[in-house]
């Protein structure tokens, strides 16, 4: 939604409280109806339209790729302990 520039109204929470904070018109408080009605209202009399930076999946998908290639490189980096890794126990000892 906010891709499309659409007025939005969301509950101000976490991440979303933080990534709407310079559009309070935009949040409601959690588990309270009338305040939710009333911004409903508010957008619809005059509607807040939030400039966010929304990344695309293409964009997104590149950023996780190169992290996950940045853990597995430093991760082979690391000595190994053969010993370490995979212990059996003896019989019996479970």
């Amino acid at each position: 939604m906010a891709a499309c520039s659409s007025p939005i109204v969301a509950a101000g929470l976490g991440d979303t409280k933080r990534l709407f904070a310079e559009y309070p018109k935009c949040l409601y408080r959690p588990d309270d109806a009338r305040d939710l009605a009333g911004r409903i209202r508010g957008q619809l009399r005059s509607p807040q339209i939030p400039r966010l930076q929304i990344d695309d999946w293409g964009t997104i998908v590149s950023a996780f790729e190169r992290r996950r290639e940045q853990i597995i490189n430093a991760r082979r980096s690391l000595p190994i302990d053969k010993g370490s890794y995979c212990r059996v126990p003896s019989r019996g000892h479970w």
